[in-house]
């Protein structure tokens, strides 16, 4: 199928849904929510490994504005605008994009355009649960997806996800890759789970995930299983837990590996403090099972 006739059928979808009822016209524009958000964060990062100076560092600094409206009985948009701020950069690279997409939401599901997040981030990457620190293992796709189209939707406890990537490039395919997932809200004692699939046809490679998490009570349990099929077959593990120690502390412990040679595996452990409802102070130890050394990352995250 050619690209102009896969988003000629997604754009007469949405015609035909949004026909049975009138436009909101300037109408939707009043009704437009707009949240402007944001991470200020920085930490001093040391390790054992040696010529390698303490640092401090502040990467995962974001802000960015998201943006949703009805615009008649059937259809919603909704977008963001996003990027990550790196301070202490080298120059060149502080400032990137992030996230820009903007989508329809409809009653079958919503549709949306531009730069977005993994459908693997979703359904498989479940033990991602430290600041600055584990989730060294899972074998996927990466996290931020360019010139793409996603479809996502939710019916009770299931949800599924579509995306494709499309690029014009000298390889002349139609869709350079796309992901499936899909996944399911546990009740009780049953986790959540999500599973997905991704190919790169560029590339000849192909990624399969099943990742699951719980909370229950204080403890927090998360894990995945992950592959990456390609010339040289790769099965990364990783497994990660908390405990709320108190209603303001809260203990992490992980642990990753690959089957990959060299890879001996990583166990990590940290803290997290919460002061107030936006700020968390926090501390990582990676521990690099192979090299047998160290980094410790300790530092302060402030959102809004």
């Amino acid at each position: 199928m050619k690209k102009n006739t896969l988003f000629g059928l997604v754009t007469t979808a949405i015609m035909v849904l949004g026909s049975s009822s009138t436009y909101a016209g300037e109408k939707a524009a009043d009704k437009m929510n707009v949240k402007v958000f944001g991470e200020a964060r920085a930490f001093l990062e040391a390790t054992n490994k040696s010529n390698t100076d303490s640092e401090i560092k502040s990467t995962d600094s974001k802000l960015g504005v998201k943006f949703n409206g009805k615009a008649n009985d059937n259809l919603s948009v909704f977008g963001e605008l996003s990027a990550n701020i790196d301070v202490n950069g080298d120059g060149a690279d502080d400032l990137t994009t992030r996230f820009g997409y903007v989508g329809v939401g409809t009653p079958f599901g919503n549709i949306s355009i531009g730069k977005q997040m993994s459908i693997m981030e979703t359904y498989v990457d479940k033990a991602d649960i430290f600041y600055n620190g584990g989730n060294l293992g899972v074998q996927k796709q990466g996290f931020y997806q360019k010139n793409s189209l996603k479809y996502t939707n939710n019916i009770g406890p299931f949800s599924v996800g579509a995306l494709g990537v499309f690029t014009d490039d000298a390889a002349d395919k139609t869709i350079d890759s796309f992901q499936l997932g899909a996944g399911i809200d546990g009740a009780g004692l049953i986790p959540n789970i999500g599973v997905a699939y991704a190919r790169n046809e560029i590339t000849d490679i192909n990624h399969y995930g099943i990742g699951a998490d719980k909370k229950i009570g204080k403890l927090l349990l998360a894990g995945s299983l992950s592959m990456k099929d390609a010339a040289t077959d790769v099965i990364g593990y990783e497994l990660a837990t908390g405990f709320d120690l108190t209603k303001a502390l809260t203990l992490k412990a992980g642990w990753s590996d690959t089957d990959a040679a060299n890879d001996d595996g990583t166990i990590t452990g940290g803290g997290e403090f919460k002061i107030g409802n936006q700020a968390v102070a926090f501390s990582t130890v990676d521990y690099d099972i192979n090299g047998s050394d160290y980094t410790i990352r300790t530092g302060l995250s402030i959102q809004f």
